[in-house]
């Protein structure tokens, strides 16, 4: 077939039927991957995922106290639709819709290909496109978490499809409706503030966008024009779906973004710093430097992430090095100077589209190891990775037999060396939530405390509702802590006149015991109420307890 009636055929509505053909052919194959992995089973799930929007929906803010812990107040919106899945579809179903969302990842990757891949024939464009979607979904933390709670692979969303716009925006794709680039940029910037308003873990890839952003316009007025119209976009997205928790973390608590940032908003119910986790961050200034290349060997980073492999990122900073040594030798090029001996390199300079990607990913890329260096959290960039090469060895190469070569050899190494996290999956059920709570003689007036930073939330939803749960120890919440929440825990069960029970595990009753002690509590000598869960292993227990007199 000849190349002017191919190219029709990829063009027009063509074009967008392929296009929502990737999209399904994603939802539909990941959607099925998800279901053969296994049901969901994961640490957050137990501790959060399924809490938080039964706490929203049930009005249980301040009903209980803290019982997932610091994450008891994240915002629950980016949890609802696995919440509603569970209570109207049987297990396999959530795990199918699960994995047809984090698969619609797959159709994203492969638009941006499309956009990024002009000038070539159709069949390639397409191949070309197809690859790099598939190579980019086989990435560690896609295969982990695929079809499973943490959204990661939810919030990616947002950024790669706001960068599919920003990057449509500058090759003259219209999206329809959106006729101008202003609006463009507007729906770019609205689409990544409603990702960060929904997970905060989401702001390293909008300070990316803005940053690459930086990089369209031909002077500075229409670069910052080009930031402005995504800063507002970005607002009024992070409002629409963030802004009703944030009112309501300040009713609550007196700070918006509760209790994160509290060095700075100094809310008295939690400590004046700001919380972080820093088991994951680099060590030394070489592992700041060379952190990619850490990533597929045994070390901290690896063993702290349960033991992921990936090497797609090494080979970036391998090829970004070649290109930017490449782009130095060109520069000293005088015009009279011979070039024969550079017919094997590629044209080295990039396209206005090919810059936004590689400027986005790379200041992504730092902006994430400064605050988190947590690789969950990487998903957009780990689904880019492919581009990333692609892009980088046809600009380093000229010939097409070493740019197909050398793309082949690359993405092979990057499958192979592939290992995803190991969390944890079960076998399917009838119910999603096998869990059993005992009988209580009076619900309406128990307290059931928790002393230990053991993933039990998921738990609560089984019992009556008018039985409160209270933290009192874990990451958020310990008895020397000189904050509200403490002091409200120990005014709320030092009043309390009802059953007081604390759940634990028999193995952990005598370091549980010991917190409770700092609480005026002690466990009787009686026998415990079993509380079944498939969940985990048997021998969770409700203890009765009982206030000692100071």
């Amino acid at each position: 077939m000849k190349a002017g009636p191919l190219q029709s055929l990829f063009a027009g509505r063509y074009a967008v039927r392929l296009h929502l053909l990737a999209f399904g052919l994603g939802a539909a194959v990941y959607g099925i991957w998800s279901v053969l992995l296994g049901q969901d089973n994961n640490w957050d799930l137990r501790n959060y995922h399924y809490y938080n929007p039964f706490a929203l929906l049930n009005g249980r803010l301040g009903f209980d106290y803290a019982p997932a812990q610091i994450q008891s107040f994240l915002n629950p919106l980016q949890d609802l639709p696995f919440y509603f899945l569970v209570n109207v579809l049987p297990p396999m179903g959530v795990g199918f819709v699960m994995g047809a969302l984090h698969g619609l990842n797959f159709g994203l990757i492969f638009a941006i290909a499309w956009v990024l891949l002009p000038g070539r024939t159709p069949a390639l464009r397409l191949g070309l496109a197809l690859l790099c979607a598939a190579v980019g979904m086989y990435s560690p933390i896609t295969l982990a978490e695929l079809g499973a709670t943490e959204n990661d692979l939810f919030t990616g969303l947002f950024a790669m499809a706001a960068l599919l716009v920003v990057i449509r925006s500058l090759t003259g794709e219209r999206i329809p409706g959106l006729k101008t680039r202003p609006a463009q940029l507007l729906v770019a910037g609205l689409i990544m503030g409603i990702g960060c308003g929904l997970k905060l873990t989401a702001v390293p890839y909008a300070l990316g966008l803005l940053l690459a952003s930086l990089v369209i316009g031909e002077d500075w007025r229409q670069r910052l024009t080009t930031v402005g119209w995504l800063v507002a976009g970005l607002v009024l997205g992070f409002l629409l779906s963030g802004g009703f928790w944030m009112i309501t973390m300040w009713s609550h608590y007196r700070s918006p973004l509760f209790p994160f940032y509290n060095q700075w908003f100094q809310s008295p119910y939690y400590d004046l710093r700001n919380f972080g986790d820093a088991r994951f961050m680099p060590r030394s200034v070489l592992e700041w430097l060379f952190q990619p290349f850490y990533f597929f060997t045994s070390n901290q980073f690896t063993y702290h992430s349960n033991d992921f492999r990936d090497i797609r990122y090494a080979i970036i900073y391998v090829l970004l090095g070649a290109f930017l040594v490449l782009r130095l030798i060109r520069g000293k090029t005088t015009p009279g100077q011979p070039q024969g001996e550079q017919h094997l390199l590629g044209p080295g300079r990039l396209t206005s589209a090919e810059l936004v990607l590689l400027t986005f990913f790379i200041s992504s890329y730092v902006i994430w190891e400064l605050q988190f260096s947590v690789i969950r959290y990487i998903p957009p960039l780990e689904h880019l990775a492919p581009l990333m090469i692609m892009i980088l060895v046809f600009r380093i190469f000229s010939a097409r037999e070493i740019r197909a070569g050398a793309l082949g050899v690359l993405f092979l190494i990057g499958v192979l060396i592939v290992r995803p996290p190991g969390f944890q999956r079960l076998p399917w059920s009838n119910k999603f939530f096998d869990t059993q709570a005992p009988p209580l003689e009076q619900p309406d007036q128990t307290v059931v405390l928790i002393a230990s930073d053991r993933p039990w939330s998921y738990l609560i939803p089984a019992f009556p509702s008018g039985v409160r749960f209270v933290r009192v120890g874990g990451n958020f919440t310990r008895p020397h802590r000189p904050t509200r929440m403490v002091a409200e825990m120990r005014e709320l069960i030092d009043n309390h006149q009802g059953p007081l029970y604390l759940l634990s595990r028999m193995e952990r009753l005598r370091e549980d015991a010991q917190l409770l002690q700092a609480y005026n509590v002690a466990l009787l000598r009686l026998q415990p109420k079993p509380v079944g869960s498939r969940h985990e292993p048997r021998g969770l227990v409700l203890w009765p307890a009982v206030r000692m007199e100071n």
